[in-house]
């Protein structure tokens, strides 16, 4: 890939005081523009500013880290890093500056991963269903103290999302982070690639399609941009499924200029679209909400019907 830069001065980028979904699109524009394009071959990230971040945040955050250092070979720095902010502290128990400090966290004497977070872990194509079965779906029955298998339904449509977002990537690497929140009763699963995206991998099928086009056509039963047998076109739709028989749950899937969400609450079957204002996503991010009262309520169920059988 040929590197292109906008500017050949070094830029020092500020995260925004409340890293979430809807700050996240215009700190990706102050990095880059939608052709991938990156503003300064050298470029330090300001945690100063930093107060709080949600996984989506995370994923969003460490994708464009490792675009910059990976794909385009740019000198990638951290400045202000205050281990005494919450925020700062967070980020190194969950692993996140690992990568860039010889694999271990920048406090090493009480810094370590909370019960309430999967850490933040950066995937190859081969590792993806492994970590879903070894990791993730373990880690959220711990939390809720439920029985081995019991998450069969959330684990099926996570792996087509894996799968899904692999197959419209074409990078083979993907990030996932997810965090439980005891107050709000929510546990968080975010996963994200800086690869091709979806609405892109539609068009080399469907050409005449535009963003919002192509991400509807993407979340429709049976569509696939690959012939292999493992793909089917299931991702989007079961995942759909899944969340909208569980209260409280809600899903965001964000590629190039459009987002798609759906809830529990959303009216009929076919999630919604809307044109990202003032940013954009370069690859796929997917960010889910479960609620623990539908995961508990779901399980109870389970346990009724195995009983009266």
């Amino acid at each position: 890939m040929p590197l292109s830069f906008l500017s050949s001065k070094p830029i020092v980028i500020p995260l925004p005081a409340s890293f979430d979904k809807e700050r996240m699109y215009a700190f990706i524009k102050k990095v880059l523009d939608e052709g991938k394009n990156v503003r300064s071959p050298k470029i330090s990230f300001d945690f100063a500013t930093l107060r709080f971040i949600e996984p989506i945040g995370v994923v969003a955050l460490s994708n464009v880290i490792e675009f910059l250092r990976v794909d385009k070979n740019c000198e990638v720095k951290f400045v202000n890093i205050d281990l005494s902010l919450n925020a700062i502290k967070y980020l190194d128990d969950s692993g996140f500056f690992k990568p860039y400090a010889r694999g271990s966290r920048l406090n090493q004497f009480s810094a370590g991963c909370r019960k309430t977070t999967c850490p933040l872990q950066i995937i190859p194509q081969q590792d993806f269903t492994k970590y879903l079965y070894r990791d993730l779906i373990p880690w959220i029955e711990g939390i809720f103290d439920l029985q081995e298998d019991s998450l069969a339904g959330l684990r099926a449509a996570i792996e087509e999302i894996f799968h899904n977002i692999n197959d419209h990537s074409g990078t083979g690497v993907g990030c996932t982070f997810s965090q439980y929140y005891p107050k709000k009763g929510e546990v968080h699963i975010a996963i994200a690639d800086f690869g091709q995206g979806i609405p892109t991998a539609v068009r080399k099928l469907v050409p005449t399609l535009n963003d919002r086009e192509a991400m509807a056509k993407a979340a429709e039963e049976g569509f696939t941009t690959k012939s292999n047998v493992r793909n089917r076109g299931a991702g989007i739709p079961t995942l759909i499924r899944y969340i909208k028989g569980k209260p409280g749950s809600s899903l965001v899937i964000a590629s190039s200029t459009t987002e798609m969400a759906t809830s529990s609450s959303s009216i009929g079957d076919r999630p919604t679209f809307r044109n990202i204002k003032d940013g954009f996503f370069p690859g796929t991010i997917v960010r889910v909400i479960i609620a623990e009262s539908s995961l508990r309520a779901f399980f109870a169920e389970i346990q009724e019907e195995d009983f009266e059988w």
